[in-house]
């Protein structure tokens, strides 16, 4: 507290002061100078991804009336945050969230002579809720009387929200009638002709838009479907694995393959070179094929069931002379108990090229006052101890020998 002289003007009778001798006492009256208070302003909530954040420490005062100036401090953000504050002398600084957690601020006033104690302030950033996609599978082909099994696990929910609520209903034919529930629910397809399987999938938000899968069911053979399994890009020299083994036959009579491919690279169509891409087989379940020049590959696939044939597939395999990132996976959901060892996994993760991995995970988010670390956090599969219950959140970046990087994360709930 610092103490001001001001000098004060007197007048009347005896003092010795007045005004047409501009007399002064020289007496002095001390002013307190105190200290200015810092106010950060109220908590915030925001989306990631909805722009800047502001600050406000336009509360902060003096008593004295003395300007103020202003010192921002970020004191601690999520792990692997890179935000940092923008004009921390101002009144309203901003910053960007670029990671869902907490961001601590404090806020320091000065009026040039003494300064405030420290407010603080925490915004929280939550990730946008996006809706789940149902994936109602695959059309089938069966004979009456047989039993349907539906198959919703390809459905996906963006958030890797815990709970997905699985809602089946048989929309055709006419008078049809099932109790189906689950993710794998069966019926009996006592009829013939076309049923219509549809299915919504709920997280605790919100619903997917309806998908939904054909039935014919029919009272002959029917013909056997074919399905290509193959990747849609390579870089160009990979070997490229075909599979058929996702084809199917409803009377589920052994099924044989014929392989053709239709159309490769050729300088005639804009190619750097013809390409000598042959099949391995084109009877066999899983050919190979070398993409031997930078372009596009198409192949055909045809399977029968001893009676009548699947109608034809295609698939188009791009061959491309740059590098292809890794696609990082960071495994399921968990829900473990508090003390207990969890191990992680990234072993799902690939690379178009084929090319070696290697893994960084980290913990992103932990409940408040966890002291829970990763062991070993450059492996597949490193482990952690969840030390307080709640929800934890680990990140896993992939990285391929190129250059080439990717990002997945998973949930851990602690109970």
């Amino acid at each position: 507290m610092a103490l001001l002289p001001v000098l004060a003007a007197c007048g009347g009778g005896g003092s010795g002061c007045n005004l047409l001798g501009g007399a002064l006492c020289d007496s002095s009256t001390p002013v307190v100078n105190q200290a200015p208070v810092a106010v950060a302003g109220a908590n915030q909530s925001v989306l990631l991804g909805a722009g800047s954040v502001k600050l406000n420490g336009s509360g902060s005062t003096d008593a004295n009336g003395d300007a103020l100036t202003y010192e921002w401090a970020m004191d601690s953000r999520p792990p692997r945050s890179a935000a940092d504050l923008s004009q921390a002398t101002s009144v309203e600084p901003t910053f960007t969230p670029d990671l869902p957690g907490e961001y601590r601020f404090s806020l320091v006033v000065s009026d040039t002579k003494l300064r405030s104690a420290r407010s603080l302030v925490t915004v929280t950033v939550s990730e946008v809720n996006a809706p789940p996609v149902a994936n109602a599978g695959v059309d089938q082909s069966v004979l009456v009387n047989a039993v349907v099994s539906l198959d919703g696990r390809d459905s996906s929910d963006a958030n890797r929200d815990n709970v997905l609520t699985f809602t089946w209903s048989l929309v055709r034919p006419d008078g049809t009638s099932a109790v189906l529930t689950g993710v794998r629910p069966t019926f009996t397809a006592a009829l013939t002709g076309t049923y219509t399987a549809s299915l919504t999938v709920r997280d605790e938000v919100s619903s997917s838009a309806p998908d939904a899968v054909r039935v014919v069911v029919s009272a002959v053979n029917a013909p056997p479907v074919a399905v290509i399994t193959a990747p849609s890009s390579v870089v160009m020299g990979t070997r490229v694995q075909l599979s058929a083994a996702s084809s199917t036959d409803s009377n589920r009579d052994t099924l044989n393959y014929k392989w053709a491919l239709l159309d490769k690279p050729r300088k005639a169509t804009g190619a750097l070179a013809d390409s000598a891409a042959v099949l391995s087989s084109a009877t066999l379940v899983n050919p190979l094929f070398t993409a031997d020049v930078a372009g596009f590959y198409v192949l055909s696939l045809v399977v029968n069931d001893g009676q009548v044939n699947s109608e034809p597939v295609t698939v188009l395999v791009t061959a491309s002379s740059q590098n292809l990132p890794p696609v990082a996976n960071a495994g399921p959901e968990q829900v473990v108990v508090v003390g207990a060892p969890v191990t992680l996994s990234g072993s799902a993760s690939t690379d178009p090229n084929e090319d070696t991995l290697t893994y960084q995970w980290s913990l992103t988010t932990r409940p408040n006052l966890s002291a829970a670390a990763l062991t070993n956090p450059n492996t597949v599969g490193p482990t952690f101890t969840p030390d307080l219950a709640g929800f934890y959140v680990a990140t896993l970046t992939v990285n391929d020998s190129k250059g080439g990087t990717h990002v997945s994360r998973v949930l851990i709930k602690a109970e």
